[in-house]
Parts: C-alpha cells; structure tokens; sequence
C-alpha cells in the first residue's frame, strides 16, 4: 500500500518444520522507512522448556510526538501473556513503564504479573531525579518468563545534584531505597551522602594542593 505506506499480508500461516503452529487472516506492517506508524510489528517465535512453543506479535502504538505504547500478545499451549511498555519523553527528562500480566498452566495463581518504571529528569536549580521501582506477584514468574531478576525490581529514588567548576566540586545525594525480598521480608532505608572538593592556588610546593570532605548516613 504505497499511498498509507503499509505492508500488507493476508492468509499469514506460521510454520514450524512445517507443521502449522498459527494463522492470521490479515497482518498489516508498516513500511521500514516509516518512523512511528501504528501496526503490527515482526513477529518473535518463542521455544521455552517451561511453555513450549509460541509466538510474540508486538503491535506499536504512537500517541503523539513524545509518547508511545508498545503491546505484545504472547501466546503458546501453556501460557496467554500480554506484554507492555510505555514511554514519554519530557521537556525536562524521560519515563519508561515496561510489565506483563500472564495466566498460564505452570503455576496456581490466577493471574501472574510485574512491572517496572524507570525515570530520570532534570528538576529546578540544577537538581537530578533519578526512579527505578518495580514489583511481581510472584518472583519465580520473573525466571519462567526470562524477565530478569528480582534485585532488578528494588525501589531506588535518588534526588541529587553536582556543581563543579576551576576551584571546588560538590555532589550530593539524597536516597530511599526499598528491597522486598521473595520471602516476603522488607528491608527500607534512607541515606545521603556528600562529597566537597576544593583546589586551594599555591606556589611553595610543586603540584597542586586540595581539602576535600566525604559525609553520609544512614536510616
């Protein structure tokens, strides 16, 4: 279709050693030279010990210039899975949502899921903010499904900020981090930390001659 600047195939049939595995009617892509066209995009074979054979079919959805959704189906004889992610950029930084929700035939819960979030942005009077959070339902989900670990999945948010110039650098941060481990144990603190440097100009000595302070506590 070059006036939509699609891709389109009809009768799709998946083959595995040429055994039919799947089928779509109708299967729309959008052209490779396109940037951000809603469609379907290539489609992943999976082969897992746990789940058998399936198929991945991510279906990419822009909303806008600065954010975006991006849908994969994940289907096979054991599982239904449905993955997401979430993006949008700001004027001053960027966030990223990324998860899937499962209901599969390897374990007793109803509906297995987790999710992660991931931001980082430049606040007022040079401050940076720095997210990272996560949580499953289930961590052996996160191995059956190959979605990482669960110390991936710690809740870490840092505000800090850095000056630096000829004389004197300064770094600060202020942090809260939260680890909730699989037996159902949570550990929760807070920290800051601080480092001032200064460079003092002398001429008596070869070299250059520095105070430099490092503080940080703990709750």
């Amino acid at each position: 279709d070059l006036q939509n600047k699609n891709i389109i195939y009809r009768d799709v049939t998946l083959r595995v050693r040429g055994v039919p595995i799947g089928y779509m009617p109708y299967l729309r892509l959008p052209n490779p030279n396109v940037d951000r066209a809603r469609g379907f995009l290539i489609p992943g074979l999976m082969i897992t010990s746990n789940l058998g054979v399936g198929m991945k079919l991510p279906y990419f959805v822009p909303i806008g210039h600065s954010r975006d959704l991006l849908l994969t189906p994940y289907i096979s004889p054991k599982t239904k899975t449905i993955e997401y992610r979430y993006r949008q950029k700001f004027s001053n930084g960027d966030l990223t949502i990324k998860g899937a929700l499962s209901q599969d035939d390897i374990s007793d819960r109803d509906i297995r899921s987790y999710y992660e979030a991931s931001g980082n942005f430049e606040l007022a009077y040079g401050l940076q903010l720095e997210i990272d959070a996560g949580q499953t339902n289930d961590y052996i989900y996160l191995d059956d499904y190959s979605y990482g670990s669960d110390d991936e999945l710690d809740t870490n948010i840092s505000l800090g900020k850095t000056v630096v110039n000829q004389e004197r650098l300064f770094t600060g941060d202020l942090n809260y981090v939260r680890d909730e481990k699989d037996d159902s144990t949570l550990e929760e603190f807070y920290y800051v930390s601080g480092v001032y440097k200064k460079r003092f100009n002398q001429f008596l000595l070869p070299g250059n001659f520095y105070f430099e302070a490092e503080a940080n506590s703990a709750l």
